[in-house]
């Protein structure tokens, strides 16, 4: 296999690439944003050729040594074109995703999604686009890794995804509104990037989850949900007509989606083999007042698509702007909620529509936190 690793600097790259090296899967190129120095370090441990830089406008030839590099315009096709890879993972995170995958589709034979928004934000365009081209698509998410090793031909009732809660999953209400940045990205179970960690503490990313387990495995509103599962060992749950429910479950590793998805149908990662015995399953309902964000998400299940790419974009602007510390834990939501109501509801069925969306809906959200206090 010729892999290609698009965000090889962010939590999900890294981890692919240490799953490609203990499984010997060749990887031929990679894709940062600005980090080259850390380019070049897995450059030479891999002995890649091909490097694509995506956030700079011309980098020294001479940075990469004997890597060809590739900068300007549309750097993710012209990595792909010249290394011509089997399968691609999109590890970039964000919205920028959906770009990663656009430039990257009509190259491969399998592409594996770790990127939740570009689902949401593709949509039905994207769905149609890879469904043309032939391209597997499989999802990376421990959550829809889990869905699709549980799905049979039997057409589920209900999908199940499971959450952690969070970091701040215990702290008062009171407290939550003023909970700090190093309280959200102390995550209790997930080794993840800063913007995924406050997604789950808001539970944004059970929201996104929700969108893109209806993409994925072509499900109606009322099919999808989700449950607290305190210590991740049940990533996801898959109900039957008959009232038979199977669990996916194991330790919380993102290592074994990645590797079942670049490996699928085989299993060849090594993992920890939990003790049954003696352990205890809890799931509980997630609190709507805890997580507003979320109850929001179920919200607009039903809506048109331009809300969900309001959430999505929303999300993005309060996210950073927490980071940031220009605004409150809990003004991340209120932010998020004022966007989407913001928005004019229409369904989006072609790349025009999509940036238009795009563009209305940050200029919507830029507007909103110019004015917010």
């Amino acid at each position: 296999m010729r892999l290609v690793v698009l965000g090889a600097t962010g939590s999900i790259g890294r981890q692919t690439l240490e799953v490609a090296k203990a499984l010997g899967i060749r990887v031929v190129g990679i894709s940062v944003h600005t980090r080259v120095d850390a380019a070049l370090k897995i450059a030479r441990e891999f002995g890649i050729e091909v490097v694509a830089v995506t956030g700079l406008e011309c980098v020294k030839p001479t940075a990469l040594e004997n890597v060809k590099l590739v900068t300007g315009e549309r750097t993710v096709e012209q990595l792909v074109k010249l290394t011509a890879p089997d399968t691609v993972v999109v590890a970039v995170p964000g919205i920028a995703g959906l770009d990663a995958v656009l430039q990257a589709y009509p190259y491969v034979r399998r592409l594996c999604l770790a990127n939740k928004e570009s689902v949401v934000v593709g949509g039905r365009y994207l769905k149609r686009l890879l469904r043309d081209a032939g391209v597997e698509v499989l999802p990376v998410d421990s959550e829809h890794s889990a869905v699709l090793q549980l799905l049979e031909a039997a057409r589920p009732v209900k999908v199940i995804l499971t959450a952690s809660g969070g970091a701040l999953r215990d702290l008062s209400l009171e407290e939550l509104e003023n909970a700090t940045v190093s309280q959200v990205l102390a995550h209790p179970n997930w080794q993840m990037g800063a913007k995924v960690t406050v997604d789950s503490a808001t539970m944004v990313n059970k929201g996104l989850e929700l969108f893109e387990a209806m993409w994925f495995f072509n499900l109606a509103p009322h099919q999808v949900d989700a449950a607290i599962c305190r210590d991740s060992f049940v990533h996801a749950a898959v109900v039957f007509e008959d009232g038979v429910v199977k669990f996916h479950a194991g330790f919380p590793d993102m290592r074994v989606p990645i590797a079942y998805a670049l490996t699928k149908p085989d299993r060849r990662w090594k993992g920890r083999v939990p003790e049954l015995v003696g352990r205890s399953i809890t799931f509980e309902p997630v609190p709507f007042d805890r997580y507003p964000a979320f109850a929001l998400a179920k919200e607009i299940l039903r809506e048109r698509d331009t809300l969900k790419v309001g959430y999505c974009v929303a999300d993005e602007v309060a996210v950073d702007a927490f980071l940031k510390g220009k605004i409150r834990f809990g003004e991340i939501y209120r932010m998020i909620e004022k966007v989407v109501e913001s928005v004019e509801a229409a369904d989006l069925d072609s790349w025009e529509e999509i940036e238009e969306a795009l563009e209305a809906t940050q200029r919507i959200s830029k507007d909103v936190m110019r004015r917010w206090k």
